[in-house]
């Protein structure tokens, strides 16, 4: 494909370092503006103007060609296929923790992995007796684990990390290390006894969703009767091979799940000893009775929430004893009406619902629609307007502009920058060119403040790493304080800097729950 070397092409006395020394680099003359204390700018002139396509053809046409990069296509893959997986998961409404038998017979595990970036990343792994059991592993992709260490001195002891002024805090040196599976300990594993155990309790945990289920939901007696047979065969399968399901070991196994508690469910404690809770013998929960009356507006309201989660007007009239016409004036009836007709969205909605959110433009609304009892009870939860004062705009909130981040890099010394919000990853991209100012400089071993700002942006912690000739990857202290350090200053600034512009605030739009500056 061909590589553009730079931002221009053609002749110049000056060319650029990434273009092989290609004398025609840039089309047209370059000269510089600026002052003593600011920052020059570069400006490209031609005496024809119009020879510039012709010129900018010709430039094209002698680019080098470079071949594709496989290995960061082959990287941008699979960081795309992680992220589809989490995303699978996370609609499925998966959790970490969570363990189901695929088709196969398989035992899968859903774990959260280190996405390189301090984020982590929901995926399923197949569960075996050698996956790691301790919660001090973390999952690292490809088969791979990563736990955190204390760094170990000459005498096998904790070494401490030392402060600036050379002596030792109290705080432990740490490093993460990455190892394969089959290097995990033996008796930080799952093993075998604890697979099988987790087998036998799986069908316990589903059968007690299904009974829950059949009871809540008015199941037919044949089939509530069904299913809690198997709940009992299965239960007593399960005590006969391991034990009550309420013994400490077996119980910590089963709480790694997040409904793990469901098959504990099925005992009870009764005088120090485990015993088959109620629900293995008879009906414990019922579903409710249906209502057919209500007394007031008030509670006409409240059934129809609790069953359709809305207003129904034809199910509030039936509760009355009423038509449609008498539902609506028992609903809007009196100085506190308990519903309001919304004209924008043509539903009534109840009263404390419809007197929160987005008031003013409820009331423009009302006033547009002609009703006055909305009218009346909107002004009077009218909020005061917000000035520019009222608002805190974080580094990271995603209802500022991308623009203004931006700004705020030039503001710290950099060149051209860019910043971008991808909706999709909830996550934002940061570049910039040139060198900060040098009051915002930090060491060659701290990240730098482009760096920290897309790391505050994203949420992401400011810890620096590095890996040592065998591979193992060691938090470098020094400058994860430094880049911490600097990054409080940094957050504070970007306030700072916000409050004291004078066209900002009216930049910033009204952000979630917030109202447009007057």
């Amino acid at each position: 494909m061909p590589d553009l070397p730079g931002a221009f092409l053609g002749d110049s006395d000056h060319p650029r370092k990434d273009d092989g020394g290609n004398p025609r680099a840039v089309i047209g003359e370059i000269d510089a503006s600026g002052t003593m204390n600011g920052r020059a700018d570069l400006n490209v002139t031609m005496e024809n103007p119009a020879e510039f396509g012709a010129k900018l053809k010709e430039a094209i046409a002698g680019i080098r060609e470079r071949s594709p990069r496989d290995a960061v296509a082959e990287r941008t893959s699979a960081g795309f296929s992680c992220m589809a997986e989490a995303m699978r998961l996370a609609v499925a409404g998966a959790e970490p923790g969570g363990v189901r038998v695929d088709e196969s017979g398989t035992l899968k595990a859903v774990v959260e992995m280190d996405a390189g970036d301090g984020r982590p990343l929901l995926t399923e792994i197949e569960l075996t007796a050698d996956t790691p059991f301790s919660p001090d592993y973390t999952y690292a992709g490809d088969g791979k684990w990563q736990i955190q260490e204390d760094v170990l001195d000459e005498k096998g002891k904790p070494a401490k990390v030392r402060k600036a002024d050379g002596t030792l805090s109290t705080r432990n040196q740490k490093i993460i290390r990455t190892i394969d599976q089959a290097d995990v300990p033996v008796a930080s594993r799952w093993g075998k006894n604890r697979i099988a155990m987790l087998r036998d309790a799986l069908p316990i945990r589903d059968l007690m969703k299904r009974q829950f289920v059949l009871e809540v939901q008015d199941g037919t007696e044949k089939q509530i009767a069904r299913n809690r047979e198997k709940l009992n065969a299965a239960h007593d399968a399960f005590v006969k091979a391991h034990g009550p399901l309420t013994k400490a070991s077996t119980a910590r196994m089963l709480l790694t799940m997040p409904d793990g508690a469901l098959a504990l469910g099925a005992e009870e404690i009764v005088e120090g000893k485990p015993q088959k809770a109620a629900i293995m013998s008879r009906r414990v929960t019922m579903p409710p009775a249906p209502i057919t009356a209500a007394k007031d507006a008030s509670e006409a309201v409240a059934v129809s929430l609790s069953e359709r989660g809305e207003i129904d007007l034809e199910r509030v009239a039936q509760l009355l004893g009423t038509d449609q016409a008498g539902a609506e004036k028992a609903l809007s009836e009196g100085e506190s009406p308990r519903a309001f007709f919304d004209p924008e969205t043509g539903r009534w909605e109840p009263a404390d619902l419809y007197l929160s959110g987005l008031v003013r433009r409820k009331l423009n609304a009302a006033i547009a629609a002609g009703l006055d009892a909305n009218i009346k009870a909107l002004d009077a939860v009218q909020p005061p307007r917000w000035e520019a004062g009222d608002i805190t705009p974080n580094l990271g909130s995603t209802w500022i502009p991308p623009q203004v981040y931006a700004d705020f890099l030039k503001h710290l010394g950099y060149g051209r920058s860019a910043v971008v919000f991808q909706p999709v990853s909830n996550l934002f991209g940061v570049q910039a060119d040139g060198n900060p100012a040098s009051q915002w400089a930090t060491s060659d071993r701290a990240l730098s403040p482009a760096e920290i700002v897309e790391r505050l942006l994203n949420s992401a912690p400011l810890k620096v790493t590095y890996r040592d000739s065998e591979g193992k990857t060691h938090v470098d202290e020094e400058a994860t304080a430094e880049s911490q350090i600097k990054g409080t200053e940094i957050f504070n600034e970007f306030l700072d800097w916000a409050f004291q512009s004078d066209d900002l605030p009216r930049r910033l739009p009204s952000g979630p729950g917030r109202r447009p500056l007057p």
